[in-house]
Formats: C-alpha cells, sequence, structure tokens
C-alpha cells in the first residue's frame, strides 16, 4: 500500500483536517495516548480535535493498540492468515 510522508508547521488540528482536505482522504488513523479527566482538559487532544473537525471518519488507536503492525497485518491478509 503507498504511503507518503510530510513535515508540516501550524496547529496538528488545523493542519491535518487541512491535509485531509487536500488529498480527499477517505479515512484518517491517529493514534491516542487515551489521557482522560484533569488531564485531558489540561493538555488537550489532537485526536478528539480532528475527530470534531475533519470531513472524514477517524479512527483513534489507544495505547494498548501500539502492538499493532501494519506490516503483519498485511503479510497476515496476504498469506491468509
Amino acid at each position: 500500500m503507498p504511503w507518503q510522508a510530510r513535515t508540516e508547521e501550524g496547529r496538528p488540528v488545523d493542519m491535518i483536517v487541512k491535509y485531509a482536505d487536500e488529498i480527499a482522504a477517505d479515512l484518517i488513523i491517529m493514534g491516542s495516548h487515551g489521557r482522560t479527566g484533569l488531564e485531558h482538559m489540561l493538555l488537550g487532544s489532537v485526536a478528539e480535535g480532528v475527530k470534531r473537525r475533519a470531513s472524514p471518519p477517524v479512527l483513534t488507536i489507544g495505547p494498548q493498540g501500539l502492538q499493532f503492525s501494519f506490516l503483519k497485518t498485511v503479510q497476515m491478509k496476504r498469506f491468509n492468515l
């Protein structure tokens, strides 16, 4: 699956939403720290800001999902595992 890296300067929420619109993204996948309560209120959440403002759906992967490996998933699908 083709992918690309891109670096932008600016407010993360604004830049992610702008780029998703530019490329007509079907889905945005983001990591999330899973903060709650006071920590969440003080630090905010880029993932939550993107979910609120983005046109396409946003899939967030929490800390427990860090075990996820895209390459392993592709290999498993390729060999029907």
